[in-house]
């Protein structure tokens, strides 16, 4: 009876996770490059559109009305004069629920600001909230630089040299941190559309939280692979000890026997 060979034994598939170890460090590098291109990109966006029959219209004027509907038959009147109502309650109801975020976010002369922008647009007025105007995207930036600044202190300060191993760890905190606030802003901020407007979350708050997950992935992987290096340095560090007392003798050196203070006293008149 024959046994197979090691090589003949199939090796199991990678899965998924074998290939995100392998890839860590590109996950982590993909992080940060999407956490600084969060940073420059709109994360929340509102349009307010205006009916068509309104553009360049002044329409708290009796006389614009009566101009726009002047040749519409019974039901045709009626449904535009219905959806110009819509329009308008409906944009009025959504400030007033949102008014406290879009006050702080874009100002008090949010509405105004927009309504200039209808003026000069033949369909709509926009404004956004780009990445340098949320908390969270600067918090991007302090994690891509404390990262970056932790990563290269060893090189300038020798003595932190011992605990590089406990940066990866440091960014998996910091890229948490990040994509719980990314997350909080997502679900923070209005997203509700109605007749006349659209509101919602734009791709710079999408592309911090996939920077986010991918700095997790690829920080927790690394800091698994430099703890065990670590492990590993400490292991040998004890095993050329061992081989150290082993050449000496088998024994460990007994440590130097204290000084009585007479002797200690005389010796330094000695060397004085």
């Amino acid at each position: 009876m024959t046994t197979p060979d090691d090589d003949d034994v199939p090796t199991s598939a990678p899965t998924a996770i074998d290939a995100m170890r392998s890839r860590s460090r590109q996950l982590l590098y993909a992080g940060i490059g999407l956490a600084v291109v969060a940073f420059l990109l709109p994360w929340w966006g509102l349009t307010k559109y205006r009916v068509s029959e309104q553009r360049g219209m002044n329409m708290t004027d009796p006389t614009v009305i009566a101009s726009i509907t002047k040749d519409m038959d019974e039901p045709t009147r009626t449904e535009y004069e219905t959806r110009v109502r819509l329009y308008d309650s409906s944009w009025t109801s959504n400030r007033s629920l949102n008014q406290a975020f879009y006050e702080a976010s874009l100002g008090k002369d949010y509405d105004k600001e927009i309504r200039a922008k209808e003026a000069v647009s033949l369909s709509s007025g926009s404004t956004s909230i780009y990445g340098w105007s949320a908390w969270t995207a600067w918090f991007g930036l302090v994690f891509v630089i404390a990262g970056v600044a932790l990563f290269v202190a060893p090189a300038f300060v020798p003595d932190m040299a011992s605990w590089k191993w406990l940066v990866p760890w440091i960014w998996t905190a910091l890229a948490l941190i990040y994509l719980i606030m990314a997350l909080a802003f997502y679900f923070g901020v209005p997203d509700a559309n109605g007749p006349g407007y659209s509101q919602g979350v734009s791709l710079g708050c999408y592309l911090a939280i996939f920077g986010g997950a991918a700095a997790i992935a690829g920080s927790v992987f690394e800091g698994l692979r430099s703890a065990q290096e670590r492990l590993a340095a400490l292991e040998n560090a004890e095993e050329d000890e061992e081989d150290d007392q082993a050449a000496a003798g088998g024994k460990p050196m007994p440590p130097p026997k204290p000084l009585d203070p007479e002797e200690e006293r005389r010796r330094r008149l000695n060397d004085w």
